[in-house]
């Protein structure tokens, strides 16, 4: 059974877990980012992970469909770069939420995170 705390961040609230997972991995064993800004430095979070002790972290990253493209862009992106990297200490799930908003989703977000970080990593999240 995993061990450690989860962490849900909604936006900014986002890129902060995005943020956080970097800069120390070992921090929470679970992170959900929903629907993260871009903003305040968008290429803070393509950089190279803090060193770390645990593997058995997971990353999720929801996406709400009808977001901007700025915002679907960026979970794309990261949760595509990072699931292709040596280099962390992650399991990435990108969860797309097709009919999705902004923050109206958060709820169904945290229910498909929360459902595969204490699953099977090794599928897919459940639609």
């Amino acid at each position: 059974m995993p061990t450690g705390a989860c962490w849900l961040g909604q936006s900014r609230g986002g890129y902060f877990v995005l943020w956080s997972a970097l800069r120390d991995p070992d921090l929470f064993w679970g992170r959900i980012a929903s629907n993260p800004s871009p903003s305040p430095a968008r290429e803070l979070l393509f950089a190279a992970p803090a060193a770390h002790r645990r593997d058995d972290l997971g990353v999720v990253v929801a996406s709400g469909g009808r977001d901007t493209v700025e915002r679907v862009r960026l979970a794309r992106e990261w949760a595509a770069t990072r699931a292709r990297r040596d280099d962390v200490p992650w399991t990435v799930q990108l969860i797309a939420l097709p009919e999705g908003t902004h923050s109206a989703s958060i709820g169904e977000a945290y229910r498909r995170s929360m459902l595969w970080l204490f699953g099977d990593r090794s599928r897919p999240a459940a639609p």
